[in-house]
């Protein structure tokens, strides 16, 4: 699997994913990463699970941050775990807490799912009729 999407938001913000799971080059320009642009910063997070797939390498988290008078310099944040399965560790677990005691409130609402796919039907039909906007109503 091979996609690269860009979200492009105007002069102050951009997002680029990319992944390519078949990369058949070795490891020294296999890419797979989400990357934000933003008018403050910009961040950077390497997709470990997805080089050298299925083994997988470790994640990586970036950060330059832009400040008045200062020349723009990468840091890089030490994370725990990886994207998968670690992401969906929280959410599951609330899914389960709300099985055992329905009268609990679950941390996150279906809106999110739904903009989410939004957003994926979207780039689905950017990718066949051009610069597409995200359906979102807010």
């Amino acid at each position: 699997m091979k996609s690269a999407t860009i979200l492009d938001y105007g002069d102050t913000l951009r997002a680029i994913v990319s992944v390519n799971h078949c990369h058949r080059g070795g490891l020294t320009h296999q890419e797979s990463y989400l990357r934000v642009e933003g008018d403050r910063g910009i961040v950077h997070l390497t997709l470990g699970l997805c080089l050298d797939y299925p083994r997988g390498q470790p994640d990586r988290f970036d950060l330059c941050l832009f400040e008045e008078g200062a020349e723009p310099t990468w840091q890089s944040v030490p994370i725990e775990g990886t994207w998968f399965p670690h992401a969906f560790i929280g959410t599951m677990a609330s899914v389960m807490r709300v099985a055992e005691d329905p009268a609990r409130q679950l941390p996150t609402v279906v809106d999110d799912a739904v903009h989410t796919m939004a957003l994926v039907e979207a780039a689905y039909d950017s990718s066949a009729h051009g610069a597409t906007p995200i359906p979102y109503e807010e």
